[in-house]
């Protein structure tokens, strides 16, 4: 955006819950001089209602109900962005969202999610025991992280989809993120691709 910053933008933030990293990308926009609109998505009537009741006062931010596998119901959108979005999806609804980013986006996406790993699941396991103990958040974050990413499997969502030229990438701690479109000659390209089915583990 900062390449061109005499036009205005539309982001659709998907499965954005309380909305704070809207909130956030718009300050940081007007702080940047660039104009920016966020339609922020949630399909949960609960957290839409509690979203909009905290941020009924923030400039460009739209909050809706609404299902992240219509992105084209959203109106023409310069970027799509998700945070730990990705692992609520089946295979199939994956595929289907990345589709519609290529043919919905004028410049691209960029989702963060978690990266499935066995010392992800034992981090967590030992820091959760100490921090939640009864608490539902452990055994919610362990099937969390069960359900992430490898980037080979990412990679292979995106073949399916006919996304061109993804470029996907660890984040310490646990994080993997993936990008398409234009914007991605702006990140740095991962070591190695691979192209494989999901596994389980």
């Amino acid at each position: 955006m900062k390449r061109v910053p005499d036009r205005a933008y539309h982001l659709v933030d998907l499965g954005a819950g309380g909305c704070d990293l809207p909130v956030w990308l718009l300050q940081h926009a007007r702080k940047a001089g660039l104009t920016l609109r966020v339609t922020a998505v949630d399909c949960d009537p609960r957290i839409v209602d509690h979203a909009q009741r905290n941020h009924a006062g923030c400039e460009g931010l739209e909050i809706v109900c609404g299902n992240a596998l219509d992105l084209p119901s959203f109106g023409t959108m310069d970027y799509v962005f998700g945070n730990h979005f990705l692992h609520h999806l089946t295979a199939e609804e994956a595929v289907t969202v990345l589709r519609q980013c290529t043919s919905c986006t004028d410049r691209g996406f960029l989702f963060n999610d978690l990266s499935r790993s066995h010392v992800s699941l034992f981090a967590f396991n030992l820091l959760a025991r100490l921090a939640y103990r009864k608490s539902f958040a452990l055994e919610d974050g362990l099937q969390s992280i069960r359900r992430g990413f490898r980037r080979n499997e990412l990679y292979a969502y995106c073949e399916e989809a006919g996304v061109e030229s993804p470029r996907c990438g660890r984040l310490v701690p646990g994080r993997i993120w993936l990008a398409g479109g234009s914007m991605c000659s702006a990140l740095t390209p991962p070591k190695g691709r691979g192209i494989a089915g999901r596994r389980q583990m």
